[in-house]
């Protein structure tokens, strides 16, 4: 999409997003369209409190807290430093740390920080804002935490608390979508659908999901994202070691061929050469070097591409053969509903004879 005012329904962006997080049971969590939430901040801040009023009926996760306390007796470990540096010991007192099984767990904080922000930042509707006072009353025994995308990086997921991590994918967006305000006191929300590079990862992830998700749909038996090695002989170590990597973005596997595609997220795919609309030459240029370097890996001496677009003006496709291969370039518009947006993409990854 472009950065002006192409961008994707706020219906379809939910289902971008539970489709990259491989979250697809959440989609009923909230309900979008009309008289619904319709921008980016009230969409992330009613599938929080969804998404929230099952943990907290299910009860907080606990997790093992450290402490450090001046204490009589002994707990855990004793800060010998610490202690005779205040001099505790003649009150026999001494400085300890120790581990305590407690609902005031990073995750729980992280949370807490999304809730409080959402109150405080201005946009959110009132209605929204009273269902998050009211969820909020439940951390009152849990501390503060800056919301702050690195701090996501910390908050471990396990088997017992697996279930906090759509809540934290949510809020984890809420964190890297804030700005510092202009005036430097506290930080605003910035719409990340606007944002060309967060909406080009968004895009990629989405492509792999769904057709991982939908692989059998398509006639394939997989989706992997191999590294392609050069099939070029190299006149020595160093420069094998400057050779450019080649990452696919989705292979679809399976089938009479299998098929290698390169999402792409330009503003206009088809760009005026000369008055004539043309593809960009540097996407096929690099399609086609995947192509013919993979040819020589068992399985892939025939294989299929596919440029694969978000619309901006208007759907097209146009396919290529060569050597008995065939090279596509096509657009999906997220901004139609979401059945055609499905139909569109199992099309586009099908295998050849695949009804």
């Amino acid at each position: 999409m472009t950065q002006s005012d192409t961008r994707v329904p706020i219906a379809n962006l939910y289902h971008l997003l539970c489709y990259a997080w491989d979250a697809l049971p959440e989609r009923d969590l909230v309900e979008v369209g009309a008289e619904k939430p319709h921008d980016v901040l009230n969409l992330l801040g009613h599938v929080l409190v969804n998404s929230l009023r099952p943990i907290v009926r299910r009860g907080f996760e606990r997790g093992y807290v450290l402490h450090e306390k001046e204490l009589y007796g002994l707990r855990g470990r004793i800060d010998a430093a610490r202690t005779y540096r205040r001099n505790v010991q003649w009150r026999g007192r001494a400085i300890c740390s120790f581990d305590e099984l407690s609902h005031d767990t990073l995750a729980n904080r992280l949370i807490k920080a999304a809730l409080s922000f959402l109150l405080r930042v201005e946009g959110t509707t009132e209605d929204l804002r009273s269902d998050i006072r009211n969820l909020r009353r439940e951390f009152l025994a849990i501390g503060d935490a800056d919301l702050e995308p690195q701090a996501f990086r910390r908050a471990v997921i396990h088997r017992n608390n697996r279930h906090y991590s759509f809540v934290l994918q949510v809020c984890a967006l809420i964190a890297e979508s804030l700005l510092p305000e202009e005036r430097g006191e506290g930080r605003t929300f910035r719409d990340f659908s606007r944002d060309h590079q967060k909406m080009a990862a968004l895009f990629e992830q989405f492509v792999f999901q769904f057709y991982e998700r939908h692989a059998s749909e398509v006639g394939r038996s997989g989706v992997c994202r191999p590294t392609i090695h050069w099939a070029w002989s190299c006149r020595d170590h160093e420069s094998e070691a400057v050779l450019p990597g080649m990452r696919t973005d989705v292979c679809l596997v399976g089938g009479t061929r299998p098929m290698i595609i390169d999402r792409e997220f330009w503003g206009d795919p088809l760009k005026h050469v000369h008055g004539v609309r043309r593809l960009p030459s540097t996407p096929l240029y690099q399609l086609y070097a995947y192509m013919r370097n993979q040819e020589d890996v068992v399985g892939w001496e025939s294989c299929d591409g596919l440029l694969l677009f978000p619309a901006t003006e208007a759907d097209f496709d146009s396919c290529y053969a060569f050597q008995g291969r065939t090279i596509r370039a096509a657009s999906v518009d997220l901004r139609e509903n979401w059945e055609e947006i499905h139909a569109r993409l199992v099309f586009l990854g099908s295998a050849p004879g695949h009804s």
